[in-house]
């Protein structure tokens, strides 16, 4: 049996507005490894889910402080 899957998938700009960061900072992330697509949409743009840009933002804030 598998899990509920991940959740809501995003492209990097509704990525960047949940993070509230600039979408260069979303593929940032996921060329540093941070994230890591779980697909990708029509237009071939990748999708990260919603979870794990939260995820990351937070341990990002947290790192800064």
């Amino acid at each position: 049996m598998t899990g509920p899957g991940p959740g809501p998938l995003v492209d990097s700009v509704a990525a960047a507005v949940a993070a509230k960061v600039k979408p260069a900072t979303v593929r940032s992330w996921a060329w540093r490894g941070y994230l890591k697509a779980q697909g990708r949409d029509a237009k071939g743009r990748s999708l990260y889910a919603l979870a794990d840009i939260y995820a990351v933002a937070a341990s990002r804030e947290r790192g800064r402080k």
